[in-house]
């Protein structure tokens, strides 16, 4: 079962298991336990951990970018910025205006455009990741396997397959 369930995982046909399946297979202490070990294999070869993640989500979500202005109101240079306020940042763009044409060329203008990564969608995800949402609200059997699979191949996002779907896997 062990290596039917890894094997699963992680030639990503396990979306074609039911619920029913993977709530059976996870009540499986061996299944569990090599789960964990596939997690934290994981965790060392990367070097990320859950914790980490959450941080980063939770430093966009609750973000301030006061700090990326100055007391006149003028964007900092990004080296002046601090090192959380820079990690929100998605993306810069900077347009510069001249005026003339060959030598008489000169700098009129600077427009500094600064995006910075969705607070809202971050902020969701850390309610859904609280179960603060009613309607992803599951079992905590469901929950616990969603998470265990999120953590092992990334491509789940929180949802487990359809149980109307037909159990293609078996076939």
């Amino acid at each position: 079962m062990i290596c039917f369930l890894t094997r699963c995982v992680l030639n990503k046909t396990w979306p074609k298991l039911t619920n029913k399946l993977f709530c059976t297979l996870l009540t499986n202490v061996y299944i569990q336990k090599k789960l964990r070990e596939l997690i934290k294999q994981q965790e060392i070869r990367t070097g990320i951990d859950a914790d980490q993640v959450l941080k980063e989500a939770a430093r966009i979500a609750f973000a301030d970018i006061g700090p990326a202005y100055n007391d006149d109101n003028t964007l900092k240079n990004i080296k002046d910025m601090p090192e959380d306020l820079r990690r929100i940042i998605s993306g810069v763009k900077i347009i510069e205006l001249y005026s003339g044409t060959g030598k008489n060329r000169k700098l009129t203008g600077c427009t500094k455009e600064v995006k910075f990564w969705s607070k809202d969608k971050h902020v969701e995800l850390l309610m859904r990741h609280l179960g603060l949402f009613l309607k992803d609200r599951e079992s905590p059997v469901e929950s616990e396997l969603s998470s265990l699979l999120d953590m092992i191949d990334g491509t789940s996002k929180g949802k487990l397959p359809d149980p109307k779907e037909k159990e293609e896997a078996w076939q």
